[in-house]
């Protein structure tokens, strides 16, 4: 069985109760990854051969103990088991990668450890926000609020979005003026990409933009402080959820 629906609160104890009442024994391949999850469900320690992915959600309540006992060593895929056969220090981190840390897979295995993040303040990271460019670079911090405040993990495609070791020119939709970021970022091209919600008017302070495509997303963008925008030349703002266009006269010509 596969299961995957987008959901935004802590897991319910009713979560799989059919299935749990008649064979908690059953293979369950559960992907809840990309949601805003908050919490784990004690009842899912009657499940003995569960694989369930929760990366990248909003949990910071570490999984219940029991998860993580001899019982449940075919959890995940046996992993489970197999980090602790391992020396693993906290079998758990084969659910999720403890705060503090990441991987990308946001949990650990056998291969792969969890790496030491200290922007990841919830469980299951799969990417690591560098800290560095955040506090020291203006065109960093206005995409970082874009992606937090849009869901950009729940994106159609966000790749490399605030991942260490990649250049702000290699973020998908983003091109920078002769591939040069200090030339400024003169095309953000997030069309049909997935975005939700307010987009910053932080926005229009992206140094050099001369095009803004935000085409078919469930957003919406107030116009104030567009001015700032001086070198805007193109507005492509279609089929989004903006109901107001109060501000736009002060859009440069």
């Amino acid at each position: 069985m596969c299961w995957r629906k987008r959901i935004q609160r802590a897991i319910p104890d009713e979560f799989l109760k059919s299935i749990r009442e008649e064979d908690p024994s059953v293979e369950v391949v559960v992907d809840l990854s990309d949601n805003f999850i908050t919490d784990l469900s004690s009842s899912l320690t009657t499940f003995t051969n569960m694989n369930l992915v929760l990366v990248d959600s909003d949990i910071t309540s570490p999984a219940p103990e029991e998860l993580c006992d001899t019982d449940h060593n075919g959890w995940v895929a046996g992993m489970v088991g197999q980090v602790r056969n391992g020396g693993a220090l906290n079998a758990c981190d084969a659910i999720l990668c403890p705060p503090g840390s990441y991987n990308k897979d946001g949990r650990l295995s056998v291969t792969t450890g969890c790496n030491v993040c200290t922007s990841c303040t919830t469980f299951g990271c799969t990417s690591c926000i560098d800290e560095t460019l955040t506090n020291g670079n203006k065109v960093c911090e206005i995409l970082n609020e874009l992606f937090t405040k849009t869901s950009g993990r729940a994106w159609y495609n966000n790749d490399n979005w605030l991942v260490v070791g990649k250049d702000i020119c290699e973020y998908y939709g983003v091109t920078c003026k002769n591939n040069n970021l200090d030339d400024g970022v003169s095309e953000l091209d997030l069309a049909s990409a997935g975005l939700e919600g307010e987009v910053p008017t932080s926005i229009y302070e992206l140094p050099g933009l001369e095009l803004l495509k935000l085409t078919n997303n469930d957003i919406k963008l107030s116009f104030k402080g567009i001015e700032k925008a001086t070198n805007l030349k193109t507005l492509h703002l279609t089929s989004t959820l903006i109901d107001n266009m109060e501000g736009i006269d002060n859009a440069p010509e």
